[in-house]
């Protein structure tokens, strides 16, 4: 299949901090794209400090189309090499190196959200997801009487983002609703 035929949700690139002039009118152009991006934190590992930059859509984009209009957006930058990210949860953790031992590590706090990305959607593994999937079964046996999904729900949407994105999890959602029905039923008899 030739680059034209290419066509994906989620794309990312590499841009080195020496053609940047200013990060923030950077940040304000990729706000134009009006998609949700993550923006690495400066990775320094390396003889060229360099951001990875990761662009997510709602529908499919010609990788050929997204680069014209990156080239046009970033006019005095040299233009980078952009690629399909074929696994959004690979790609974000790789933001922050969170699974190559041999690179150095960047907090996932500094990783830059635009247009309503949420990065900790995409950089938990799988075992902190069961861990937090454990503990959101805990909290629910510790109360001695019923309590609705919604409430919990909104309890962790401004309590606990981990808990909260655990829950609205397809993998986990279904569990928890039968585990509160459960409790739910225990706890008024």
């Amino acid at each position: 299949m030739s680059n034209s035929d290419c066509y994906s949700r989620s794309f990312w690139f590499v841009v080195y901090q020496k053609d940047i002039s200013d990060f923030s009118s950077f940040i304000d152009i990729l706000e134009s794209f009006h998609c949700p991006v993550f923006v690495s934190p400066l990775h320094i590992d390396s003889d060229s400090p360099h951001y990875h930059v990761m662009l997510m859509f709602s529908g499919k984009k010609s990788i050929n189309s997204l680069e014209r209009k990156l080239k046009v957006a970033f006019a005095d930058i040299p233009f980078f090499k952009l690629e399909i990210c074929s696994d959004k949860v690979s790609c974000a953790r790789y933001l922050c190196h969170l699974d190559n031992k041999y690179k150095t590590h960047y907090s996932p706090s500094n990783v830059v959200e635009i247009s309503g990305a949420d990065y900790s959607q995409y950089s938990y593994d799988s075992r902190t997801k069961d861990s937090v999937f454990k503990d959101i079964l805990k909290d629910i046996d510790s109360y001695s009487s019923p309590i609705s999904f919604d409430s919990l729900l909104m309890l962790y949407l401004t309590n606990d983002s981990l808990k909260f994105t655990c829950m609205t999890s397809p993998r986990y959602s279904f569990i928890i609703r039968e585990f509160l029905n459960s409790h739910n039923l225990h706890s008024s008899q």
